[in-house]
């Protein structure tokens, strides 16, 4: 069957346009009304009722309002050019009209899609962030642990060394090491993905054998996290460069460049 188109009416000044459509039916429940919005549509979708409306003049639907309620639909727009309407429908070529309809829709699935998009990189982000900080606290206590318990070794081994020497008669004053304690996490590689030395040691290609490779989750996040901070960087290095190129100051003109020289 048809839908029913149902009654609405607006309100407008000259920055906006609020648009109130009635839902009178028992079957127009708030779960199932939908509306959609483009620059140049207004769509309201709740069975058995259809609404379409191509707007006079083009609106900002990124910031546009919507309130459902029960029995009513309030859709507020915010108009491109401040000015009041002669009315709220388009008039003129129906296929031109269509054409305008189509295009504002594909463009706002296209802003749909990018939010989306940033918002899972958002989170990416954000899980990275707090991978890296749970991952350094617990190495760091780690650390922390071995560490004490190679000091407590060693105390313990110059405290044995220092007596043996005692009781034999020899020279006690070398019974100190001074060699620095290194733990597992202190040989533990942190590469920059961006550095090619760096990377070399991550593959075994370093000189130090004692190195200890980090796991592969941990490259995998330090890449993507490393290449939004070169991109981020001031001066980013040149593959990871995405600001607007500049452009090259225009030579002077030689009548202008002549003045100059006359005029010194």
């Amino acid at each position: 069957s048809m839908p029913l188109t149902p009654q609405y009416r607006y309100e407008q000044d000259d920055e906006s346009c609020t648009v109130f459509v009635s839902l009178t039916s028992a079957a127009a429940a708030t779960r199932n009304t939908r509306v959609f919005c483009s620059d140049a549509c207004i769509q309201v979708t709740c069975p058995p009722y259809f609404l379409q409306i191509d707007l006079l003049e083009d609106v900002d639907s990124a910031i546009t309002t919507t309130n459902i309620a029960p029995g009513l639909a309030t859709i507020k727009v915010f108009k491109r050019t401040p000015k009041l309407w002669s009315q709220l429908i388009a008039v003129g070529n129906t296929q031109e009209i269509k054409e305008r309809r189509d295009r504002a829709k594909k463009d706002k699935e296209m802003q749909e899609a990018k939010a989306l998009e940033d918002l899972k990189e958002k989170k990416r982000q954000d899980d990275d962030y707090v991978f890296h900080k749970q991952w350094d606290l617990e190495k760091e206590e780690k650390r922390t642990v071995e560490r004490q318990a190679a000091l407590h070794k060693r105390s313990a081994e110059e405290d044995l060394d220092k007596w043996v020497a005692e009781t034999e008669g020899k020279d006690t004053s070398q019974a100190t090491s001074s060699e620095p304690i290194v733990t597992y996490f202190d040989r533990q590689v942190l590469p920059d993905p961006m550095n090619k030395s760096d990377l070399a040691a991550q593959d075994g290609d370093d000189d130090d054998p004692d190195a200890i490779p980090l796991p592969a989750a941990y490259h995998a996040k330090t890449l993507r996290s490393s290449v939004l901070q070169h991109a981020s960087k001031k001066n980013p290095l040149p593959a990871f460069d995405i600001r607007e190129p500049k452009t090259k100051p225009k030579a002077e003109e030689p009548s202008k460049a002549l003045l100059k020289a006359d005029g010194e």
